[in-house]
C-alpha cells in the first residue's frame, strides 16, 4: 500500500545541554517557563519558515503551500490513558513565552475536562459501534486534515494539525 498522506516522520537524539542551559537561564533571570517541547515546537516552526517547500500539503494530489506555520502539539490526559492536542497558528512569529503561555493554558483545560472542542467530540465516539470508528477517523480527517473543512460537531477544525506535529519531550 502506497503512502497516502504528505507525511514525514523524524526521530533524532541531539545533545539537549545547551537547550536545558538556555531554558533554565529563561527561568532564572527572566521568571519564563519554557518547556523542551515548547523549545522544539518553535524550533520546527522556524525550520518551516526556512524551507517553506515541506509548509505545505497534498490536495488532490497537488502541493499546496499553506498560509501559516502552525505546529500542533499533543497533551497526555488522564495518565496518559488519552491524547489531545494544542494547535499554535503562526508559531513562527509567536514569542517564546507567549507559547508556553498558550500551551500550558490549553493543557490545563483539556486536563480539566474543559475543552468544548474536545470535549464535544467524545459522546458520539463512545456512542459508535467499535467497528465504524476507524472509517469515521479516516473519512473526518480527511475531510478536515485534507479539504480543510470544519466538523464543529466532532471538535474538528480546518487543518487540525497545522504543518507539523511535536509530541512531549
Amino acid at each position: 500500500d502506497a503512502p497516502n498522506d504528505p507525511t514525514i516522520f523524524t526521530r533524532m537524539e541531539v545533545d539537549a545541554e545547551p537547550m536545558l542551559e538556555y531554558l533554565a537561564a529563561l527561568r532564572r533571570d527572566r521568571g519564563i517557563k519554557v518547556t523542551p517541547t515548547v523549545y522544539i515546537t518553535k524550533a520546527v516552526a522556524m525550520a518551516l519558515r526556512e524551507g517553506p517547500g515541506l509548509n505545505c500539503g497534498i490536495m488532490y494530489d497537488q502541493f499546496v503551500p499553506r498560509d501559516t506555520i502552525d505546529v500542533a502539539c499533543l497533551v497526555a490526559l488522564d495518565d496518559g490513558k488519552d491524547l489531545a492536542m494544542h494547535k499554535i497558528v503562526e508559531a513562527d512569529k509567536m514569542p517564546l513565552a507567549d507559547m508556553a503561555a498558550s500551551l500550558r493554558a490549553k493543557a490545563q483545560r483539556l486536563r480539566a475536562h474543559k475543552d468544548k472542542d474536545f470535549e464535544s467530540s467524545k459522546p458520539l465516539l463512545q456512542a459508535l459501534p467499535v467497528w465504524l470508528i476507524r472509517p469515521l477517523i479516516h473519512l473526518t480527517g480527511y475531510l478536515a486534515s485534507q479539504l480543510g473543512l470544519d466538523i464543529a460537531p466532532l471538535g474538528l477544525r480546518p487543518f487540525p494539525f497545522g504543518s507539523a506535529m511535536v509530541t512531549s519531550l
